[in-house]
C-alpha cells in the first residue's frame, strides 16, 4: 500500500502526497479481515478424500491378499510336495502339487509388478491432480486478492488522483 502511494505521488506537492497516502490506507484496518475471509472461502478441505483413493486402497489390499495367498500356496507346495511333510486333506491336494509352483511363482511376481505399476501410476495421477489444484487455487486467490485490493486500495487512490487532476486542470484554467 505504501509502495503504491509513494510510487504514484512522486513529484506531487506534500499535501497531495499525504492525501493519496491517506486514501491508500483508508481501509487498511479492514484488509486483513477481508483477505482472510476471501481466502478461507476457497481453502481446500483437508479431510476430503477422493473416491478413487478408496478404490485404490481396496485394490492394494486385494494385491496384498493375493501375494500372501501365493506365498501360502508356495509354502504348502514346498512342505507337502517337495519335503513330503504329510498329506493334505481331501480337496486341498492341488495346493501340494509341485507342478503348480512355477505358476504360483509367476502369480507372485505378477502381483508384485501390478503393485509397483499401481504405485507409480497413482503417484503420477496425484502429482498431476495436485499441480492442477495448485494452479486453480493460485488463480482464484490472485483474483480474490485483486478484487479486494481494487475495492479497498486502488479505487480510493484513483478517486484522490481524479481530485488532484481536476484541481490542477482548474488551476491551469484560472491561470490562463
Amino acid at each position: 500500500v505504501r509502495a503504491l502511494a509513494d510510487g504514484l505521488t512522486a513529484g506531487m506537492h506534500e499535501a497531495w502526497q499525504n492525501g493519496v497516502r491517506e486514501a491508500a490506507r483508508s481501509h487498511s484496518a479492514e484488509l486483513p479481515r477481508l483477505l482472510s475471509a476471501e481466502l478461507s472461502e476457497i481453502a481446500p478441505r483437508l479431510d476430503r478424500v477422493p473416491v478413487w483413493w478408496r478404490l485404490l486402497l481396496v485394490w492394494q489390499y486385494l494385491l496384498v491378499l493375493l501375494f500372501l495367498a501365493g506365498i501360502a500356496w508356495l509354502g504348502t507346495a514346498l512342505a507337502y510336495g517337495v519335503f513330503e511333510a504329510g498329506t493334505l486333506p481331501p480337496g486341498l491336494e492341488v495346493f501340494g502339487e509341485t507342478a503348480s509352483m512355477p505358476w504360483v511363482g509367476l502369480m507372485i511376481v505378477s502381483v508384485l509388478g501390478l503393485g509397483l505399476l499401481t504405485a507409480v501410476a497413482s503417484r503420477n495421477v496425484v502429482m498431476l491432480g495436485a499441480g492442477n489444484e495448485r494452479d486453480r487455487l493460485e488463480r482464484e486467490m490472485r483474483r480474490r486478492v485483486g478484487a479486494v485490493a481494487s475495492a479497498m486500495v486502488i479505487e480510493p487512490v484513483e478517486r484522490e488522483l481524479v481530485r488532484y487532476n481536476e484541481f490542477y486542470s482548474a488551476l491551469r484554467g484560472v491561470r490562463g
